[in-house]
């Protein structure tokens, strides 16, 4: 085993007794004799596991584990007390420590410890670092954002042997699905199944027995159904359409994921879960609450994960551009356009009420119609909307721009007749010409 563990302790021989029982199992293992020692190894190096004594000379155990929280440090940290010492133990435990052992121990005990504590951090490490390769793999998330990143460092946060079911909500078209795929590969092993359930347009018994299962003889238009609890086994049940699922059937899953047991439909006999659900749903802004539409017990045992819209993407945007017009590209088998800067800024200052099913059908839509020979997509080539929207092309259109703090309209006036002048070397009937007014009326604003 490679998992490094660093032990830390003013007593040389519990230092060694653990260094002994930890290398006789496989590990390597690194002493500090202090809390000053402790925290130089930890800047140098990352470790599997930390064995920390709470009360040593110098700087003790509580400081180091404060400094470390500080730091926001992910190690699991295993304290130290001595007999009796339950409250710094507790205090420990607020501090980020993920189990104690009270003086005198058996080194055994702590090795049992330990290594439960070291299989979860290599888990959760697992699924983090998993959830990265997906992240940058092909481009298949962009997420330069902080809306999107928040999202990706949740998804991260949640631990492997805990409550890890989710809820994906957000607008339509923003990526719900493609993140609970990407949730399923870095939370379950390679081989495990994602079964899908959409609830849209069925009856209560028509979900209940997709989702359980039902017995022969139950119901002869149900026939026999396996279901998707028994289906996926220890993959991912993903339920699309979860606000319509009836709220009989939000009940009964609560139950469900609560008790981690179920029945089929004309059994008696229950079942284990050992599924993870992941639900999914699009929710627009005028559609209410989530609270109103899911039942609170079900949500409350659902980490809800809300996927930002692509307006509130902005800085993922040229990326996705960028991206999808290669593919399309490569689809048409035509060279890829380059993207001016004009032409992002438009698209990046319009609303996209569709989001990504929008942009992607916009690009299409510029790459038919731009002409062979253009290397590069200009405003020319957008659609009226996207031009039409913004300050940009408002700012454009406009001959005068007003400053923010205001003008003299009559000096303005004043000024520009005297231009118009000047270009017409005083020639009124050219320089009414020039203003767009009649030579009477040039005179008329002379005049006043």
């Amino acid at each position: 085993m490679s998992n490094p563990i660093l032990v830390c302790d003013d007593e040389e021989a519990i230092r060694f007794g653990i260094t002994h029982v930890f290398e006789e199992a496989g590990y390597t293992v690194i002493q500090a004799e202090d809390g000053f020692h402790c925290l130089e190894h930890i800047a140098k190096r990352e470790f599997s596991l930390i064995i920390l004594d709470l009360k040593m000379p110098g700087m003790d155990g509580l400081t180091v584990l404060r400094k470390l929280n500080e730091k926001d440090c992910k190690t699991p940290v295993i304290v130290i007390t001595g007999h009796g010492d339950i409250d710094s133990a507790i205090r420990a435990t607020r501090y980020g420590a993920v189990s104690f052992v009270q003086k005198p121990f058996d080194f055994k005990e702590i090795l049992f410890r330990g290594e439960q504590a070291i299989g979860e951090y290599v888990r959760n490490q697992g699924a983090a670092r998993l959830l990265d390769e997906k992240v940058k793999k092909n481009g298949s998330i962009v997420c330069q954002s902080q809306a999107m990143l928040e999202v990706i460092n949740k998804l991260k946060s949640i631990e492997n042997n805990h409550n890890q079911h989710l809820f994906f909500v957000g607008e339509a078209s923003t990526g719900k699905q493609m993140l609970a795929r990407v949730a399923h590969h870095a939370l379950k092993q390679s081989l495990d199944m994602m079964i899908t359930v959409d609830c849209h347009n069925k009856s209560a018994l028509e979900q209940e027995s997709e989702l359980f299962g039902s017995e022969p003889g139950y119901n002869s238009l149900l026939g026999v159904r396996t279901g998707a609890f028994q289906t996926a086994d220890q993959g991912t049940v993903l339920i699309y359409g979860a606000t319509h699922l009836h709220p009989e059937n939000q009940k009964k899953l609560a139950r469900v994921l609560e008790s981690k047991k179920y029945c089929k439909l004309g059994s008696g006999s229950s079942h284990q879960l050992k599924a993870t659900m992941i639900l999914v749903d699009s929710l627009e802004p005028n559609d209410g609450k989530l609270e109103d539409k899911i039942h609170s017990r079900l949500l409350d045992l659902m980490h809800v994960v809300s996927v930002p819209a692509l307006r509130q993407r902005s800085e993922d945007l040229a990326l996705l551009i960028e991206n999808q017009t290669d593919k399309i590209s490569q689809r048409r088998k035509k060279d890829t356009p380059a993207w001016s800067e004009e032409a992002l800024t438009l698209m990046k200052q319009y609303d996209w009420p569709g989001n990504a099913r929008e942009l992607h059908y916009m690009i299409e839509q510029v790459l038919a119609k731009l002409p062979l020979k253009s290397k590069e997509i200009g405003p020319e080539h957008l659609p009226v909307n996207v031009v039409k929207h913004d300050s940009y092309s408002k700012e454009k259109s406009r001959v005068f721009i007003l400053p923010e703090q205001g003008i003299n309209l009559a000096d303005v006036q004043a000024d520009f007749i005297a231009q118009a002048l000047e270009l017409s070397r005083g020639n009124k009937s050219k320089a009414a010409k020039l203003l767009g007014i009649s030579r009477d009326s040039l005179r008329y604003q002379i005049s006043k």
